[in-house]
């Protein structure tokens, strides 16, 4: 299991482009591309949290929580 290092981070960036809190999970995908895996966490097809992990260029792992197809929170693994 992953723990999340609690830290302030306003944006991440991927390529040239940034992705935030409140941003929908189809930017985080076409923006990132695609997680280095995912997982559901909770809930149904109305009420879905998901955990999506990533490994960017230049810097540590990140997860991201996905709550109803929106991001809701993001960090360093």
């Amino acid at each position: 299991m992953f723990s999340v290092q609690a830290a302030t981070i306003k944006a991440v960036q991927c390529g040239s482009k940034f992705v935030r809190v409140s941003d929908d999970k189809f930017m985080l995908l076409e923006r990132c591309g695609a997680p280095k895996s995912s997982e559901k966490i909770s809930g149904d097809s109305e009420e879905l949290v998901e955990r999506m992990y990533y490994t960017l260029p230049n810097t540590a792992p990140m997860v991201f929580t996905v709550k109803q197809g929106k991001i809701v929170k993001y960090g360093r693994v």
